[in-house]
């Protein structure tokens, strides 16, 4: 019930203006607020062939496109269901008559599987320590872009594994505060477009640590990711309209310059 409401509030919000930027926004927005990702990035994606220029988008897309990555490292609880979901169904006569004859390529499966996990299984333990060794030593030099991929890649090995959901934490957040670091000093040389994509690279990153750890323990003492992701957002539209602003002055349309700094 609660799904079809929310499919009927997003149909409703999406409706009247077609696919107008606009409409397009607002229902990006509907999925976003619904962690819906994909439909949300569907949205965003039509909005931007619509309207390029339009502000933010780029930032929203790399935010979803971390997110739908991140989404495949939650546990599924597909697999605990299975079982009560057979039980549950009586088998038809027809299968029960098929039984006898597939038991033997049951077997057969059965045996092969074995044999693959005896040699697969080992490789994986390998690959295993091998990711989080990469991972600790990557955390140690700075170096997030590793850090990310190996404890990506361990997550998706070991779903469960707190190290690597704590070392992925830890490299989305620090990389997100290196890139508003720099966007402060660029905004302080006055160099506001390219402190607009420092920022945007920082709520990207910010916004990677809140999906993979909401509820992050111990809390930062530099501000936790949902209030500084808040915080960098603002930064980069402020930037945005400062660079559109100094870019019109320049070309002398001083009408739209003050128009732009009228919306700081």
């Amino acid at each position: 019930m609660v799904e079809s409401q929310d499919a009927r509030t997003v149909s409703s919000e999406g409706a009247g203006d077609g696919t107008s930027a606009d409409a397009l926004y607002r229902q990006g927005m509907a999925y976003y607020r619904r962690r819906q990702w994909r439909q949300a990035r569907e949205s965003f994606q039509s909005l931007k062939k619509l309207d390029p220029g339009r502000r933010g988008i780029d930032a929203l897309l790399n935010e979803l496109d971390i997110f739908i990555r991140l989404e495949s490292f939650a546990p599924h609880a597909l697999a605990e269901d299975l079982p009560q979901a057979a039980a549950a169904r009586e088998p038809r006569p027809a299968e029960r008559r098929r039984a006898p004859w597939l038991m033997p390529a049951t077997l057969g499966a059965i045996v092969l599987v074995s044999l693959i996990y005896g040699v697969v299984s080992p490789r994986l333990d390998q690959r295993v320590a091998g990711l989080r060794q990469l991972g600790r030593e990557s955390l140690a030099a700075r170096q997030w872009p590793q850090a990310i991929n190996a404890y990506e890649e361990l997550l998706l090995l070991v779903p469960e594994d707190s190290e690597a959901r704590q070392g992925l934490w830890v490299a989305y957040y620090e990389r997100g505060d290196e890139h508003a670091a720099e966007a402060t000093a660029l905004e302080e040389r006055g160099r506001y477009q390219e402190a607009a994509r420092e920022w945007e690279q920082s709520c990207a990153d910010l916004g990677a640590a809140l999906q993979v750890e909401p509820d992050h323990e111990p809390p930062d003492p530099r501000g936790e990711p949902s209030a500084r992701l808040a915080d960098c957002r603002e930064h980069q539209r402020g930037a945005s309209l400062m660079a559109q602003a100094l870019r019109l002055r320049a070309e002398r349309r001083w009408n739209e310059a003050i128009q732009a700094l009228q919306r700081l």
